[in-house]
């Protein structure tokens, strides 16, 4: 069994530090929050640079995203 941890509990850690540190810790997944009460968590926030960067850093720690959980702005 695979178990992964959701951003939502990471409100002030910006993705590029919480997919390391969750991947340090042992987790095999990281279910992606996107939503304006977190850090660079909106739509608008991704841009094709930062896709890649975040990319990258799921190849180079193993970690799968197996799930998104979407708030809206309004």
């Amino acid at each position: 069994m695979k178990i992964a941890y959701g951003t939502y509990a990471l409100p002030q850690m910006s993705l590029e530090e919480a997919f390391p540190t969750l991947a340090e810790i042992g987790y095999d997944g990281v279910e992606l929050f996107i939503g304006p009460q977190h850090v660079g968590a909106m739509p608008e926030d991704f841009s094709p640079a930062r896709r890649e960067q975040l990319r990258a850093i799921l190849q180079n720690t193993g970690l799968g995203l197996p799930a998104f959980m979407v708030h809206g702005s309004g």
